[in-house]
């Protein structure tokens, strides 16, 4: 039986292995502190968090989390790249 978390090192591989060409054009940048003070609301994050920023900053993004990961891990199994464990 695989460990936990040995279907993380197969997809950090597998993401090692794209092209990262379309994803060097894209990213999301942190917003800067001035413009936030403007209006805090409208930059945190009512259902889903991306990326670390917010991670566990409130206990509705908590729970999301472990959705995210449940989703992340259909699709992969979906798409044949998660080895069938035992």
């Amino acid at each position: 039986m695989e460990s936990d978390s040995s279907w993380l090192v197969h997809i950090e591989v597998m993401l090692g292995s794209l092209d990262h060409v379309e994803v060097q054009s894209c990213s999301i940048c942190s917003v800067s502190d001035e413009l936030r003070r403007q209006k805090e609301e409208a930059y945190k994050p009512k259902s889903v968090s991306i990326g670390p920023s917010h991670r566990r900053a409130t206990r509705h993004l908590e729970l999301m989390e472990e959705t995210k990961w449940h989703y992340m891990r259909e699709f992969l199994d979906r798409e044949g790249t998660i080895p069938e464990q035992n």
